[in-house]
């Protein structure tokens, strides 16, 4: 499971008693009614999307690490003597790039 999916599965558990599905197509939220809990396996792929979309923003909203997380990675390798602020944000980048499936 890749972690777009994993993201969007925790969404789509989060928002289960908020987000209902009434709309055969899945292509819009204002279709959708407060009357039935919808199972992750029994969305169909555009009510999926609307889940993998909502996951990819949340994920690229955070490709950009904050200092404390930056010191708290840097401070693992403070023992070798070596200066990995840049190295640690550049990791980050490429983890989170990863992720999102961009190179």
């Amino acid at each position: 499971m890749t972690p777009i999916e994993r993201a969007a599965r925790a969404l789509h558990h989060r928002h289960q008693q908020t987000f209902f599905v009434s709309d055969p197509t899945g292509k819009s939220r204002g279709d959708w009614r407060p009357n039935k809990l919808t199972a992750w396996d029994d969305l169909n792929e555009g009510q999926r999307n609307v889940f993998y979309e909502d996951a990819r923003t949340v994920i690229e909203q955070i490709r950009e690490p904050s200092d404390a997380a930056i010191e708290a990675g840097s401070s693992e390798f403070r023992g070798i003597g070596v200066e990995t602020r840049d190295a640690v944000k550049e990791a980050w980048h490429a983890m989170i790039n990863v992720a999102l499936g961009v190179r």
